[in-house]
């Protein structure tokens, strides 16, 4: 009977110690309630680069980038909203969904490009497009963006680096092109260039460029939203005219009627702007003159007429 009780009284000890442990692995693994308190996300975590991506989903040049959903409840910043968004994209399985969150990527990094371009954040925008191209190599338009980026902070050779990846590129190219003229006109000239005018009355006339045709003499008007040409002009210089679209002017006394054509390029000493919308008019008021310099042109550069020099000041915006 002494042995049976202490027999009895061990299995009962140890029946109690394995129910106490049972029921410490329990509580230990009860998952806690959510917090409703938002958490600001880490340095790491809003680091490009470092958060892992899934196996096999895209390979850059200099480094791995991943995605991993932020937890509920989290301010994200616009790039860790950009990332969740890619790792859900990567999950998708079918084609609505895909196309869904592709546009919300795009609807997304083209808001961010706008504000921070707005608020004139080029190094912020540089870091932005960086490791949002980490995300999508394949996206050349936000490649043309961090390309305009580097310029406006003054970073030409990185500037350069980033244009020709996309030189040839059939939606940014011409762009990237324009760009890179921008480029070596401010590496040629500095801040600006001076360009001789002739004084005809009270107007002053410059010598300008038709790329692949020749010389025009134009009257900078500034009140003109487009550059004109007269229909002599362009008989002499033999444009092409096939893609020509009516137009309704409005001028000094009411409106005429005139066609649109589009022009290869037009350069004023180094400022070049390529693919230039020009309308066709009749100047027979004027003499020794092929049309108007206007602001399509202009606005492309920061400009300004030096009376006393009879100068043209035009340099890169």
């Amino acid at each position: 009977m002494l042995l049976l009780g202490i027999g009895c009284l061990g299995a009962g000890l140890a029946i109690g110690w394995w129910g106490h442990e049972i029921f410490n692995s329990a509580r230990t693994n009860t998952p806690t309630a959510p917090s409703n308190e938002a958490v600001a996300p880490t340095q790491q975590q809003l680091e490009p680069g470092s958060i892992k991506k899934p196996a096999a989903v895209f390979e850059s040049g200099e480094a791995q980038v991943g995605f991993r959903p932020a937890s509920r409840g989290v301010n994200l910043t616009p790039l860790d909203q950009v990332k969740r968004l890619f790792a859900e994209l990567y999950e998708a399985t079918d084609a609505e969904r895909t196309a869904y969150l592709q546009e919300q990527i795009a609807s997304l990094v083209a808001t961010q490009i706008r504000v921070l371009r707005e608020q004139k954040r080029p190094l912020d925008l540089q870091a932005f497009l960086d490791a949002a191209l980490l995300l999508d190599p394949m996206q050349n338009r936000w490649r043309y963006e961090l390309a305009q980026a580097q310029y406006d902070s003054r970073s030409d050779d990185e500037a350069l680096d980033t244009i020709y990846q996309i030189y040839f590129d059939q939606e940014v190219g011409a762009l990237a092109q324009e760009l890179e003229r921008k480029i070596r006109f401010r590496q040629a000239h500095g801040n600006e260039e001076a360009i001789q005018l002739d004084r005809q009355g009270s107007h002053y006339v410059v010598v300008a460029a038709v790329k692949g045709a020749g010389l025009v003499r134009l009257i900078i008007d500034t009140g003109a939203s487009l550059t004109t040409l007269s229909a002599a002009a362009v008989a002499r210089l033999g444009l092409p005219n096939g893609d020509e679209r009516p137009i309704t002017l409005a001028v000094a006394g009411g409106t005429v009627q005139s066609k649109l054509i589009k022009i290869e390029g037009l350069q004023i000493g180094a400022a070049a702007v390529g693919g230039l919308d020009v309308a066709v008019i009749d100047l027979q008021a004027w003499e020794n003159v092929d049309g108007l310099l206007g602001m399509n042109f202009l606005q492309q550069f920061k400009f300004r007429i030096d009376q006393q020099a009879g100068m043209l000041r035009i340099g890169p915006r």
